[in-house]
């Protein structure tokens, strides 16, 4: 690794106060310099670890965050042309089916269709409602969604009533299934509340997490739930590339928690965990080797890399980072993205 991973280490060059995003704590046992790698601002973030429940949180919030969103260079703000995600063929038809039908024989005919076709990012949002174990007809809100991610692949689903929120979106978006707006969760009136709040890599944008599950819990319906997809600060990707770690994604992520750290959230918002998977992307792998890679003097901008990364490494880490992959996906320990399904317990 070059100079960027010997950042890890350093002390702040100026004065910043610490307090952990999760639980609070004033001290921090480990500091990281990163910089910004997506838009290729480069601009330099401080990171602090709790010393208490080991969650990462941002030192201090840039003034003008909503820079590091780019005006549509931030993927998560890029209109959708996929339209369905699923699409109308009898194989979109055979997977509705087979989701809502749940038995063993459908189970069986998704897992085929699935193997099969390349849909990008449909089998996580699948895995998800499948976990939430969603009626037909439910009611979802997608949070922090930006113009696209699930909305469309949740319509294809067969799921007709679709909301979304982002604060960072220019201005709000109709559809015929629902609504995006520009708006925090704590700003909705929906006319009905929700069978699923959806936080699918939005809730580590966010500057106070436990306000943002308390404000999606009274918005569930009596059945409803919270699903919460997130990077997690204690996985083995960050104690392998430290500051040159791409999930931290600078200075966007402000916070990535713990396990340790998870289960307080969860317990301080009164909710009870139903299921959990784990996740770990050779691409994240990639890019954060890509990232160690470069002398501190580098601006890198992902968003105008358009080889992919493997090209730009040779052969034999391509293999190494592969598999370290294979070893740490469905690792409890060392995945890099937790999901968590959540419920309301009853009110004390």
């Amino acid at each position: 690794m070059t100079e960027q991973a010997d950042q890890t280490q350093l002390l702040p060059e100026v004065d910043m106060e610490f307090q952990c995003r999760c639980c609070g704590h004033p001290v921090c046992s480990e500091t990281f310099k990163v910089r910004e790698c997506d838009l290729g601002i480069g601009s330099w973030h401080w990171y602090g670890r709790c010393e208490s429940c080991k969650a990462i949180s941002i030192l201090q919030i840039p003034d003008d965050l909503f820079r590091y969103y780019g005006g549509g260079d931030y993927y998560s703000l890029q209109n959708s042309d996929a339209g369905s995600a699923v699409g109308t063929g009898w194989k979109a038809n055979l997977l509705r089916k087979a989701y809502f039908g749940r038995g063993p024989i459908w189970s069986l005919v998704a897992n085929a269709i699935r193997a099969n076709v390349n849909y990008k990012h449909l089998h996580s949002t699948l895995q998800v409602t499948r976990l939430a174990e969603l009626p037909y007809g439910a009611r979802v809100l997608d949070v922090g969604c930006g113009a696209k991610t699930a909305f469309d692949q949740l319509n294809g689903l067969g799921f007709s009533a679709i909301d979304g929120c982002d604060p960072f979106i220019k201005n709000s978006v109709n559809r015929d299934y629902g609504t995006i707006f520009q708006s925090q969760i704590h700003d909705l009136k929906p006319t009905q509340k929700y069978n699923l709040v959806l936080f699918s890599h939005s809730l580590e944008h966010t500057e106070d997490p436990v306000a943002q599950l308390t404000a999606a819990t009274q918005l569930l319906n009596e059945t409803g739930r919270i699903a919460v997809l997130i990077p997690m600060g204690d996985c083995a990707e960050i104690s392998r590339y430290g500051a040159c770690s791409t999930l931290f994604e600078a200075p966007r992520h402000l916070f990535l928690p713990s396990r340790q750290s998870m289960n307080r959230l969860i317990d301080e918002c009164n909710l009870s965990i139903v299921a959990t998977r784990w996740h770990q992307s050779a691409n994240t792998l990639l890019r954060s080797e890509y990232i160690s890679q470069q002398p501190a003097t580098e601006r890198i901008n992902f968003s105008q890399i358009s080889a992919g990364l493997e090209t730009l490494m040779p052969p034999n880490k391509v293999e190494e980072i592969k598999q370290l992959q294979a070893n740490w996906h469905n690792s409890a320990k060392n995945a890099a993205v937790g999901l968590y399904i959540l419920t309301p317990n009853p009110k004390r």
